[in-house]
Order: C-alpha cells, then structure tokens, then sequence
C-alpha cells in the first residue's frame, strides 16, 4: 500500500495455469474478474486484510 497507495482486501493464492492468458501470453485481466465474480475460481489459499 505504501508504494502503489491502493489497500488489499483479499488476496487468492491460485494454482498455475489457471488465470487465462491472450495468445501473447499476457493475463486476461477482464475475464479473470468475471471468473472470479462468478465465484469459478478454487484458490489454493485465501488471506483477508483489515
């Protein structure tokens, strides 16, 4: 937070290979929202911050 100035509620600890990724190889950002939204996402361990 100190760097970036934005507070984590939550972070998921997800397996490998489970985020999708464009052809290029980068993260698809806005289907991993809506994965995660949709609650299709299992983490392996969640961790929630005051």
């Amino acid at each position: 937070m100190d760097r970036a100035g934005v507070a984590i509620a939550e972070c998921l600890f997800l397996a490998r290979g489970v985020l999708p990724k464009t052809p290029s190889g980068k993260i698809q950002r806005f289907r991993c929202r809506a994965l995660l939204d949709d609650g299709l996402l299992d983490p392996v361990a969640r961790v929630t911050f005051a």
